[in-house]
């Protein structure tokens, strides 16, 4: 214990007192790749900013074998006996026996062991199959968002920034990679080697990185200021790394161009770690990838994936700015990493690729991800406190997608050209600091003379965002608007409905688009055209806009005329169904509307209308077969014309990614809802891939083809799949490769087979075959998509808690993830009830406001249905039955004309 008169150990939220702060670590580590645990020594050179007598820093599943500390003062003091540790904390609390002033300077000395087993998070080894067929460990770190202290005792927080430096003591044969390049090697004599890093800049702890394997690859590129090298794990994969360094390259290119801040450190390097956590984590100078998000082999990986790799990279490089020299204070306002890592790949893409329509796509994806979750009233803040222990948590698309469009929407208020002014403002007066929201506020303000604070506390320090609802006096001409916040659970009590926000009208006019207009009061009347105006054009705005039904119908007849941009276009439902769900607009107004953009050509919308009705029908996915039919044969008639008028000739020649993307959506979703024509030709696919050709079926409609197999096949379907991935059951074969395996893996959850439904989860249960940190990735595809599968998974958390907890809880959003994935999907009050009582006693901390979304989730569906059940049912009958002239063909499918 510390001594009564010390300072308290911990803030009021859990973390370290800001009473030492660390200059310089000097890390020496010794991995057992094999016994799975390592030996570990720390120095740190530290000063007292408060006067204290206890020395608290973090370590968590370390074994403390000594501890040193020397001062001018207290000389050089064994502390091992005054050392205790504080495991809800994760603290380690050093009593030095006397009242060091502000300005002491110390050396911490600390020798520990720690274990490589501690999944998937801190210093931790991960098997994998070598090209020669021979298994194989390679140890990296995770230390996002507080995990350093896995590795290493230190002081884990952001704001802590310090330099390091690293020695590791290996195998001879080993390869061993730091954020710096290599100082010295020697052999030991003994089979080992030393092996010396240069020291970093000032940094946070959880930017260190290291990694330690065998027979690694490279590429490296000379055509930039420093060298950039890809490491990957085998030749093939060298191969296809030669893309992702192009893009690389060209990225760290573009941002020291548009940032006017050069990269800082002397060499960069891209990891592909095989086996690993999902995603990419930025690690200063030696950034880390999963192999699922960084090579991308165009004979296999859909050409979707080819931008979403990209958009990986520039990510994780535009964190190199933001994130590793400029790095948020605290993870209460991590936005200021991810939301910038996020925005600024986008401007990164729309440069490098403007073909891709990258803005387009933010509409469809990031910022309806960001809007659906801040629609809850269990969302939070992009600004929010947070508890220790609860770090992960906020990396949400709060942080990442409403932080980019909030980022977005103030860029397109300023000028792109002002916005970034202030920002290199903000880069110069904090590279290698930790600043916090206001600080961006005072620097863009500087840069454009305005009030920023005062625009941008209400979107940053406030929960949710606005519905704008738009009425119309056709005598005066005047369009009148108010702001109110938006839940989807159509309940915003007068409590939550405080904020005012200035919201950016963005008014479209068939003339013109004013970008000026702000609506900062509750309530607004403007003169507009009542022929045509739309407010969010291009929906850079970060709400939703709630339209007469009359308006509604108006701006989907003129959606075809060039008036409404793609944006536009997707936007406007994706606004409809959000507000259907809320009650803000009538459910049977938004299928409506779906049945209006039926003959839609662009990909992105087609997204979005597929999205949207997806939306729907999970709520309703519970009802009884008589509307799930209905809702099949809705399905059919909006998307079936289409999808046969395209075809299915997915000829590899066809370079047309989005011409390709579209069919392959359109086909999937039709054969899903019962198409027989292309559940005929998807079979026929199906079984030339079962024949041991896995390239056969062209990776843009592999995963439609599959699912489609198995939802309509039988055993031998599921069972090619499930032995594609995982034929020894037991480590991940050679082949297929990690897009293949993952469709596969999605696939086989799609079965209505009550015992292969059984077998599935038995398969997803097995720890060697299917990664844990992929779930939140495929379940949604496959085992997620239809009622059995959704109480399956559901089952099998509660059946099996504890076992997947222990698994998953040392993962970086593993654990949270899997329990949102598992329960947001029930769709009744009565699986509510079942979900509130199953966690009622059980310690939810960690993923408490995880578990809180997904309630919420599962009560706004319930709630939806509930309310317009009979509503629709009755629409969906009268369509069906009175207003479309059907003509079945010989498979089976619809041939519709639809009267509108």
């Amino acid at each position: 214990m510390c001594f009564p008169h010390s300072t308290k150990t911990r803030d009021d939220l859990g973390f370290l007192p800001k009473t030492i702060l660390p200059r310089y670590y000097d890390l020496t580590l010794e991995p057992d790749l094999e016994g799975g645990t390592f030996l570990g020594e720390a120095q740190i050179d530290a000063k007292v900013l408060e006067e204290t007598n206890c020395i608290a820093l973090n370590s968590a599943n370390l074994t403390i074998a000594r501890v040193e500390v020397s001062t001018k003062k207290g000389g050089h003091q064994d502390l091992t006996s005054k050392t205790s540790y504080d495991e809800e904390s994760e603290q380690l609390r050093i009593n030095v026996g006397w009242m060091m002033p502000a300005g002491t300077s110390m050396i911490i000395s600390i020798s520990y062991k720690g274990s490589l087993e501690g999944g998937l998070a801190g210093f931790y080894r991960s098997k994998y199959k070598a090209e020669t067929g021979e298994d194989r460990w390679i140890a990296s770190t995770q230390f996002q968002p507080s995990d350093a202290r896995r590795a290493f005792p230190c002081f884990d927080e952001p704001w802590m920034k310090a330099l390091f430096s690293l020695t590791l003591v290996v195998d001879e044969k080993a390869t061993c990679l730091f954020n710096m390049p290599l100082l010295s090697e020697f052999s030991r004599g003994d089979g080992k080697k030393v092996v010396t890093f240069g020291t970093t800049p000032k940094m946070s702890t959880y930017l260190v990185c290291f990694v330690i394997g065998y027979g690694f690859h490279k590429r490296v590129r000379h055509d930039w200021h420093v060298p950039v090298t890809a490491y990957t794990a085998s030749a093939a994969d060298a191969e296809l790394s030669e893309w992702s360094l192009d893009v690389g390259v060209k990225c760290m290119k573009y941002f020291e161009s548009i940032l006017n801040y050069e990269y800082s450190l002397p060499k960069l390097d891209l990891i592909s770690i095989p086996n690993s956590q999902g995603g990419a984590m930025e690690n200063w100078g030696l950034v880390k990838f999963s192999t699922d998000s960084f090579l991308f082999d165009p004979k296999t990986s859909p050409p979707e994936r080819k931008e979403l790799y990209a958009d990986v990279i520039a990510h994780e490089l535009g964190h190199q700015w933001y994130s590793c020299l400029v790095t948020t204070a605290e993870w209460a306002a991590t936005w200021l990493n991810e939301g910038f890592a996020t925005y600024i790949a986008k401007l990164a893409m729309n440069h490098l690729y403007p073909e891709s329509q990258i803005w387009d796509k933010f509409v469809v994806q990031d910022l309806q991800q960001g809007l659906k979750l801040d629609s809850l009233r269990e969302s939070h803040a992009i600004q929010v406190p947070i508890r220790a222990g609860q770090e992960a948590d906020v990396l949400d698309a709060i942080a990442y997608q409403k932080g980019a469009a909030v980022l977005r929407m103030l860029a397109d208020y300023l000028g792109l050209e002002t916005f970034l002014k202030g920002l290199d403002i903000y880069t110069k007066r904090f590279a290698y600091g930790a600043p916090k929201t206001d600080d961006l506020w005072k620097a863009l303000s500087e840069a454009s003379g305005l009030d920023v604070k005062a625009f941008g506390d209400p979107w940053t320090r406030k929960i949710g965002y606005p519905v704008i609802s738009v009425g119309e006096n056709q005598i005066t001409g005047m369009v009148i608007l108010s702001q109110h916040r938006f839940l989807r659970s159509a309940d915003v009590t007068s409590d939550e409905d405080e904020t005012l926000w200035q919201v950016p009208l963005h008014i479209k006019t068939a003339s013109a688009v004013y970008d000026t207009a702000i609506l900062k009061d509750r309530d607004a009347e403007i003169p507009l055209p009542l022929n045509f105006f739309k407010i969010n054009a291009d929906h850079a705005g970060f709400y939703r806009v709630a339209y007469t039904p009359q308006r509604l119908r108006s701006l989907a007849a003129v959606a075809k005329t060039g008036l409404l941009s793609v944006s536009d276009r997707a936007g406007l439902i994706a606004d409809a169904g959000a507000l259907s769900a809320g009650a803000y607009q009538r459910s049977i107004d938004f299928l409506e509307l779906l049945n209006a953009m039926r003959d839609e050509d662009s990909l992105f919308v087609w997204r979005e209308i597929v999205d949207t009705l997806s939306a729907l029908r999970k709520a309703w996915i519970f009802e009884p077969q008589e509307t799930q039919d209905l809702l099949d044969e809705f399905t059919r008639s909006l998307v079936s014309p289409k999808a046969h008028s395209l075809g299915w000739d997915f000829s590899r020649s066809d370079t047309n990614a989005s011409r390709k993307q579209l069919k392959a959506l359109l086909f999937t979703t039709a054969g899903m809802a019962g198409d027989k024509k292309i559940i005929k030709v998807a079979l026929g696919m199906f079984r030339k891939y079962s024949g041991n050709r896995p390239g056969y079926v062209d990776p843009a409609v592999r995963l439609g083809v599959y699912t489609i197999a198995v939802r309509y096949g039988g055993t031998e379907e599921y069972l090619a799949l499930k032995y594609s991935f995982a034929p020894s059951n037991k480590y991940w074969p050679i082949e297929p490769n990690d897009a293949i395996r993952n469709d596969c893996i999605a696939a086989i959850g799609c079965t209505r087979n009550d015992v292969l439904l059984e077998d599935a989860i038995k398969t997803y249960n097995l720890t060697d075959v299917v990664n844990p940190n992929i779930f939140s990735r495929v379940l949604p595809r496959g085992i997620l998509t239809h009622p059995k599968g959704i109480v399956a998974t559901w089952n099998w958390l509660k059946n099996d808690y504890d076992s997947i907890r222990g698994r998953m809880r040392k993962s970086l959003g593993g654990w949270y993830r899997f329990v949102q994935v598992c329960t947001q999907d029930l769709a009744t009050f009565e699986q509510l009830d079942e979900v509130k009582s199953f966690f009622a006693g059980k310690d939810t901390f960690t993923f408490e406001r995880s578990l809180k979304q997904a309630i919420d989730s599962i009560y706004i569906n319930a709630q939806w249905v509930e309310r317009d059940r009979a509503q629709i049912k009755e629409w969906l009958e009268e369509k069906l039955d009175l207003q479309n002239s059907v003509n079945i063909d010989e498979w089976g499918s619809l041939r519709i004309t639809l009267h509108v």
